[in-house]
């Protein structure tokens, strides 16, 4: 669909709502769903919101008061000329709600127009795409232990730096000049970097025949980096968001960013990533809970709650959260609902407890807009298991704000880490 006038003026559009433009398919269509009819408009939505779909053909309405997102890939064939005309999908789209998917072939409606009310109506074709893009897989399949041998590490760096790019050996030229002043670690460190090459050099003095001690931690943190550039690497925003993983200071927050998206994906939640530099950067991501709305999600991955070696005091872990709630709140957009996910990374049971009461009360403390949601916690943590094992599991645990309503709140089941399609 295109939002956009066209020369030709609908048949019979409803005053005051918006006229998308359905342009007329050249290609084939058997691998499209195909909707025709005796009369138009062939569906309908609620009157009071939404827009009039013309064909882009003669200007007939199509499609009247239906979401501008509301069909996905499929094809309508105009009642008055019989152009064959699209509603297609962009690449890195949204697909709101709980979608009926349509397979390939012609759909004749009957009778009066079929209410379509707002359920989003996709094609078989435009559906797997959009999966392919988010990576999207089963959440009830449990996480599978890895086996993490000496090669398969330096494997997984090799592919973690290739995957990179260009911008990994500007990185790295930049990490060595640091080594070379004499600061070890660089002054400017860049976490990507340094699990690379740390991996790397591990490797060798393991493949020289030396024992090696490797840091669990550091391993499962560049497991996940891979998992995570595997699992979006079809996705529009992907060059994007390698991009941001390799600025200094940005890795944490790029991983506990890609983790939260793909762990709504899988939960039936669609995301929308925010490139920075668009003007359009006020939350990190779009949460489409539903049809009708979004939430604005900032995230915020601090060092702090990362493999943090000592306990979390309450009032340490009360002030990071008011800090961080401040920090989002002045961030996202006032007009629409909002939330802040706040990420740690292998924090104990007793600091996970520590958080999650500390940020109840930096809910209480500095939160006065309504349409602040909550907060959600991720705690990614994982489990060395004999044998060269190593098991993955993350918590989250929402926070809500007292103030806000409930009504359209998301809140998916505790999710895995992720995994890359299978």
């Amino acid at each position: 669909m295109t939002d956009e006038n066209s020369p030709a003026a609908p048949s019979a559009g409803a005053a005051g709502r918006s006229r998308i433009v359905l342009t007329v398919h050249d290609g084939p269509a058997e691998d499209f769903p195909v909707f025709t009819a005796d009369a138009a408009p062939i569906f309908f939505g609620p009157e009071v919101v939404g827009a009039d779909a013309v064909c882009g053909s003669c200007g007939l309405v199509v499609l009247a008061g239906v979401r501008s997102s509301q069909f996905v890939g499929v094809l309508f064939a105009c009642p008055r000329c019989r152009a064959v005309v699209a509603a297609h999908r962009t690449p890195g789209a949204p697909v709101l709600g709980d979608p009926v998917v349509c397979e390939p072939g012609t759909v004749h409606v009957d009778g009066a127009p079929r209410g379509a009310g707002l359920q989003t109506v996709i094609g078989r074709s435009a559906w797997e795409a959009y999966t392919r893009e988010v990576g999207r897989h089963d959440p009830t399949k449990p996480e599978q232990p890895r086996l993490l041998t000496s090669e398969r590490i330096a494997e997984t760096a090799r592919w973690v730096r290739d995957a990179l790019g260009p911008g990994y050996a500007r990185e790295k030229a930049s990490y060595d000049r640091g080594r070379g002043r004499g600061t070890t670690p660089p002054r400017t460190r860049n976490r990507v970097v340094e699990l690379v090459e740390y991996a790397l050099q591990e490797a060798r003095r393991s493949d020289a025949g030396e024992d090696v001690l490797w840091d669990p931690s550091r391993v499962f943190a560049l497991e996940l980096i891979r998992e995570h550039l595997e699992r979006w690497r079809n996705h529009p925003s992907y060059e994007a968001l390698v991009k941001e993983l390799l600025l200094t200071n940005s890795t944490r927050h790029t991983v506990a960013m890609l983790m939260a998206a793909g762990s709504y994906v899988d939960h039936g939640i669609s995301v929308e990533f925010i490139e920075a530099g668009t003007g359009l950067k006020r939350a990190d991501f779009w949460l489409y809970p539903g049809t009708a709305i979004r939430v604005g999600i900032e995230v915020k991955a601090p060092s702090a709650l990362w493999s943090p070696t000592a306990r979390l005091s309450p009032s340490e872990a009360r002030k990071l959260a008011r800090r961080r709630l401040r920090e989002a709140i002045s961030q996202l957009d006032r007009s629409e609902p909002s939330m802040l996910l706040l990420a740690g990374f292998d924090l104990s049971p007793a600091n996970w407890d520590v958080l999650r009461e500390a940020t109840a009360l930096a809910t209480n403390d500095v939160v006065t807009r309504e349409n602040f949601l909550a907060t959600t916690l991720m705690n990614v943590h994982h489990t060395s298991l004999p044998n060269g094992l190593m098991a993955a599991s993350a918590d989250m645990h929402v926070v809500r704000n007292p103030l806000a309503p409930g009504e359209y709140f998301p809140e998916p089941n505790s999710p895995s880490p992720g995994r890359s399609p299978q």
